[in-house]
């Protein structure tokens, strides 16, 4: 039974961008423009990528989920996160404007 709930679980994660509205992708699958609530089956890709024009692609790992993850939540009475029904995580990606190689970068220019 526990098996089974393990392997149907959904971790949620909101991914937000600075500046609104760049569109993430995970395994070049677009999964909308951000922010956006990312659905992560336990035991899939956790890589996720924004990408906006004018600035740099960043690629970021969302939040460890598994077993661990689950059982942790279910032990400390946190039922509506070990059952996918509330976000347990919130992710902020920063994009850097794409103007020229590393190091030529100014100060001023960092969100």
């Amino acid at each position: 039974m526990l098996a089974l709930l393990l392997l149907g679980c959904v971790h949620r994660v909101q991914v937000t961008t600075v500046p609104v509205g760049a569109t993430l992708y995970r395994n070049e699958a677009r999964l909308g423009e951000a922010p956006v609530e990312v659905r992560v089956p336990i035991f899939s890709s956790r890589h996720v990528e924004a990408r906006l024009p004018g600035y740099r692609t960043v690629t970021t790992v969302l939040p460890r989920v598994g077993p661990m993850s689950f059982l942790g939540d279910v032990f400390s009475l946190h039922w509506g996160q070990a059952l996918g029904l509330r976000d347990k995580a919130v992710v902020e990606i920063r994009l850097m404007p794409d103007h020229g190689p590393v190091g030529t970068w100014e100060p001023e220019i960092v969100p």
